[in-house]
Parts: C-alpha cells; sequence; structure tokens
C-alpha cells in the first residue's frame, strides 16, 4: 500500500523550528573552506533565542529571511545590503542552501530574477538589494525586512539617508492587523555615538520603540581563541578583570583563557599595533565600547570615563520665571522645568555663567544652554536649557545670573547673538542692563569697545576650551555634573574631510560647548577674583605661672642663643 502523497504544506509543518531545521537540511563552510553541519554559533543562538523580539546578525538574518519564505505561505522578505556589490553574493549563497534541500522541500523554485529567489509551491519571493541601488520587491507587502549595516548607510562613499529610505520602505509594511507576524530587522557594527544607528539603538533601549536590542559580544564566537597561547597569559589586565570577564559574566558566558590569548594576539598585529582603544572598536566587548570610534572620538575612553565620576543628579528642578525686568525673577519648581540646580548660591563666593546662543523655537532647532560655575569651588551649580527666542533668552540668562550673586555672564557672541542678544544684555535696547557681562579683552583697565564682550568662537578659541576640558577632566579638575554634557561630550567626532570636531548629524552639542566655555571662563575669571577663603581661626596659647617665670626670669626654654 502506497502512502498518500504529503501536500507541501504537511511537508513543512514541523520544520519551523530553525536550529533544526538548519543543522538537518544545510551545511556551510567554515573558516578553512571545509563544509560543516550548519550549528548555531552562541551568538546566533542568542540572537534565536530572542527572534520575536527582534535583531539579528547579517548571516543569521538571510538564512532566517530564507527559512521564512521556504515555510510560511504567501511571504515576502526583503534584504537590504549596505554595498552594490552584496545582493548576488547572498543571493547565491541562498540559492545553495535551497539546492541543499530535498526536492520537496524547494517549493517549486520560480522563475528566475537578478534580484530576488521566488517559490511558486508557497506563492512567496525573498528580494535582495541596496540601500545604493535601488529596492525591488516594493510593490509587495513585505512581512520580514532586513536591514543590514544600517551604522555604514550614512557613512558610505555614496551617502544615504537612513531616514529617507526608511520613509520609502514604509507603505511596503504591513499595517493594522497585518502587521502581527511581521519581523523587522536591523543589525549592524557600531559606529560612534549620537550618529543615526546609535540614536535609533537608543531609542529601543529606553522603550521608544517596539524594537529589542541584542548587543553581541566579540567572545561569543567559537573560533575566536588561541589555546596554543594560553601559556602566555600569566596574569590579568585591568581591562580583563575589571571590563572583560564581567562582560562575559552578564551574559552568562564564561571568556577564557584561550580568549584573552586570541585577543591579545590580535591586538599587536596589523592595523592596530597595540592600539587596544582601536582594536576595541571593531571588536567589542560591551555595548559602550561599540559606539567609540577612536581616530574619530574627539574624548578617548578614559576621558569620558572620568567625565561620568563626576555626574550627580541636581537637587532641584524647575522653571525661571521672570517679570518686566530680569532682576524680579521667581523659581518655580516643576518636573518638566528647563532649570537644574546642583548646588544654591553661597553669599560668599562668586560665579560665572557661560552660555550657547541659538536662535529659534522650533523642535529641530538647536538648543540655548547655559551652565553656572562657583569660581571658589570651581563646581557645576546650574543649568538652563530650552529653545527660546532671544529677547526672552537674555531676560532668563540675566535672572540666573543675578540670582547667582550677579555672576559674570559670557553668553557665546557669535552671529546672531551679537547683533540681538548682546545689545539686549547692554541695556541698548530695552529698560534694564546685566551689569557684569564677561570682557574678553587682555587689557581690562581700557574700556572695552562692543565687540569685546561675550565669548568668541573662533577655531583658536575652540582649541583652547577643548584642551582644557581634556586636561582638566584626566586631571580631576573638571567637574561635568551633568550627564547630557558628557553624553554630547561622547558622542563628539572629527569630521571626515575637514578634521574639525562636532556632533554627528542628527545629533547636539550645545550642552557640551556651554559646558566647555564656563569651565574656561571660569579659569580666567577666577584669576581676576577676590576669592573668598576661609578664615582660618587664631590659637592664642596661655603660659602658666611656672612658664612665665622659668622664660621671662630665668631666661629658659626660649631660643637658644647663637655663638
Amino acid at each position: 500500500m502506497t502512502a498518500a502523497p504529503q501536500s507541501l504544506e504537511g511537508l513543512a509543518e514541523g520544520l519551523h523550528d530553525y536550529a533544526a531545521y538548519a543543522k538537518s537540511l544545510w551545511r556551510i563552510a567554515d573558516k578553512t573552506g571545509a563544509l560543516v553541519t550548519f550549528n548555531l554559533t552562541p551568538a546566533q543562538k542568542l540572537v534565536d533565542a530572542a527572534y520575536e523580539r527582534q535583531m539579528a546578525v547579517q548571516h543569521y538574518a538571510t538564512t532566517r529571511a530564507l527559512h521564512r519564505v521556504l515555510t510560511v505561505p504567501h511571504s515576502v522578505a526583503l534584504t537590504l545590503a549596505h554595498e552594490q556589490s552584496l545582493p548576488e553574493i547572498w543571493l547565491q549563497r541562498c540559492r545553495w542552501l535551497r539546492d541543499q534541500l530535498p526536492t520537496a522541500l524547494q517549493m517549486r523554485p520560480g522563475g528566475t530574477r537578478a534580484n530576488a529567489l521566488s517559490f511558486d509551491g508557497f506563492q512567496s519571493r525573498y528580494y535582495v538589494g541596496s540601500v545604493q541601488s535601488g529596492f525591488p520587491g516594493m510593490g509587495d507587502t513585505i512581512s520580514y525586512l532586513h536591514l543590514s549595516e544600517v551604522g555604514s548607510w550614512d557613512k558610505s562613499p555614496i551617502l544615504v539617508d537612513p531616514d529617507a529610505i526608511m520613509a520609502d520602505l514604509t507603505p511596503a509594511l504591513p499595517t493594522g492587523a497585518q502587521v502581527r507576524g511581521t519581523v523587522q530587522i536591523r543589525e549592524s557594527t557600531g559606529r560612534v555615538r549620537g550618529d543615526w544607528w546609535h540614536r535609533t539603538w537608543q531609542a529601543a533601549k529606553s522603550g521608544d520603540t517596539d524594537f529589542q536590542n541584542i548587543f553581541l559580544p566579540w567572545f561569543l564566537v567559537p573560533e575566536y581563541r588561541r589555546d596554543d597561547l594560553v601559556p602566555d597569559i600569566r596574569q590579568l589586565s585591568a581591562y580583563e578583570r575589571d571590563v572583560l570577564l564581567p562582560a562575559g559574566k552578564a551574559m552568562r558566558f564564561e571568556v577564557d583563557k584561550a580568549q584573552l590569548a586570541w585577543r591579545r594576539h590580535k591586538i599587536r598585529q596589523s592595523p592596530w599595533f597595540g592600539d587596544a582603544e582601536a582594536w576595541g572598536a571593531q571588536f567589542p566587548a560591551t555595548e559602550q565600547e561599540a559606539f567609540l570610534s577612536p581616530g574619530q572620538s574627539v574624548f578617548t575612553t578614559a576621558q569620558i570615563s572620568a567625565a561620568r565620576a563626576t555626574v550627580r543628579p541636581p537637587i532641584w528642578r524647575g522653571d525661571v520665571v521672570v517679570g518686566d525686568t530680569p532682576s524680579t525673577y521667581q523659581l518655580d519648581r516643576g518636573d518638566g522645568g528647563h532649570c537644574l540646580i546642583w548646588e544654591r548660591p553661597d553669599e560668599r563666593y562668586h560665579y560665572v555663567l557661560g552660555a550657547d546662543c541659538r536662535w529659534g523655537t522650533r523642535d529641530t532647532s538647536d538648543w540655548d544652554v547655559g551652565y553656572v560655575q562657583c569660581l571658589e569651588t570651581m563646581r557645576i551649580c546650574a543649568r538652563i536649557r530650552g529653545r527660546f527666542d532671544l529677547a526672552l533668552w537674555g531676560k532668563l540668562l540675566a535672572a540666573l545670573g543675578f540670582h547667582y550673586n550677579t555672576a559674570v555672564l559670557a553668553p557665546e557672541r557669535n552671529s546672531v547673538a551679537a547683533t540681538a542678544l548682546m545689545p539686549l544684555l547692554l541695556g541698548n535696547v530695552a529698560p534694564w542692563r546685566y551689569p557684569r557681562i564677561y570682557i574678553r579683552a587682555k587689557d581690562v583697565t581700557i574700556r572695552p569697545r562692543f565687540e569685546d564682550y561675550g565669548w568668541l568662537t573662533d577655531a583658536n578659541s575652540k582649541g583652547d576650551i577643548i584642551a582644557l576640558a581634556k586636561a582638566g577632566t584626566l586631571a580631576g579638575t573638571y567637574d561635568w555634573a551633568d550627564e547630557l554634557a558628557v553624553d554630547e561630550a561622547e558622542s563628539w567626532v572629527h569630521d571626515e574631510k575637514t578634521g574639525n570636531p562636532g556632533a554627528p548629524k542628527g545629533s547636539f552639542d550645545d550642552a557640551l560647548m556651554s559646558r566647555m566655555i564656563t569651565a574656561y571662563v571660569a579659569r580666567r575669571e577666577r584669576t581676576r577674583t577676590d576669592l573668598y577663603v576661609e578664615p582660618v581661626p587664631a590659637v592664642y596659647k596661655f603660659r602658666t605661672a611656672e612658664e612665665r617665670v622659668r622664660e621671662d626670669v630665668l631666661g629658659e626654654g626660649g631660643p637658644e642663643e647663637t655663638p
């Protein structure tokens, strides 16, 4: 008796376990070129366990897409690579994997297409394209979307705007009830803090999107080990002890000496030649390393670590509310206020208020930011931040300055700040003026000109404030206090074309600039100011009668005579 032929759907039933499917039906080439059973690596197992919660590595994601269209009827998958040369390579690999399957499980391959694999048995398709050369399959509803190396999209020779790509893809993604069962995977190595990929990662981390982050450190790759070099591991470095081993334990993974030996060996080789920080950017063990690119980043890992050690929560948050003039102000406590206070003013102390000034109140505008620093303690006392029109911004700065014992006010006077904000503060266009504005002139005994008031940022002064921030941070004399300023410092990079430091596209550095301006002006004003010094109490010693007789009458116990 012959068994009834099984339907295609029946054949696929039971093969939805991806790991079992891959292990039983596919063979892949290892690093030596030998064909081996497709057993998932530790990193791929981690991704597989969280597959329904999304995120994967590239090779895993493409084979997952192939598995999807081979086991789910009427499914459409799309992979977008970051380079034009990759789609054909990936499609060829998928064809090779398809051809390894029993004929019945190949789901009757459809007609040949340059950019897709189609399976007529399930009416499903897998498209592979590139962000640099157009998207195939845009007429279909895509239920599996894999975006590869998204961190490189806006850094490739052919510049690509990730937001524009997503806007083009959105109409092809399911809506309403169709969304259920849809998979979207975005994977990439990290580049620098503040770029599009890092902002996407942070949004998922904070729960602002439906994505879930999965970080895959280098030590999950089985091949990354040198057992022959284990005898060379006599003792652990501080990094291995304090960062690498704890990172492994956090992932329930024991990093062994063979892996440490592999890491040390690789760091000594080209192109790193002993630069462990540069190597770590390509082979990160922690999420922080993944988004810090040495050579591009302005501040080093050590400087950022030292800066974060000074971060502390504010003791007050609220709004500065001004009346007709800044001297008539009040502080209103509120969770969403634009002012943070770490230390309240001390009537004995002197203060500086440095500010980065912008123009615009739109959500896309840069920020107006100011910090207050005490000259006696050199600690940050307050921050004010928002998007204000310049008239209000001037009043807010003046009011906060009055609150801190009429602090020396040092607003950046570049561009519109010079033509609109400075005349306001000097009383040229309003019935009030601020009495203490920072003067840039070296000889302050001469009446300064209008252009000498405020802080001017140019190539030289920008270099000065950066140098002070870097040196002072490592020396432990630079108080950052505010986590926002440190975050912006960590994302600051050198422009690849000009070399100039700045925030990545789509990010801000206004808090960082304001903090550095304030610190530099505070150091300069400190040398000009008669600082308050805690009085030292006088100590009086009263002599006994016996001591007075011995010293005054007998001459004993006094200073010895010199021959």
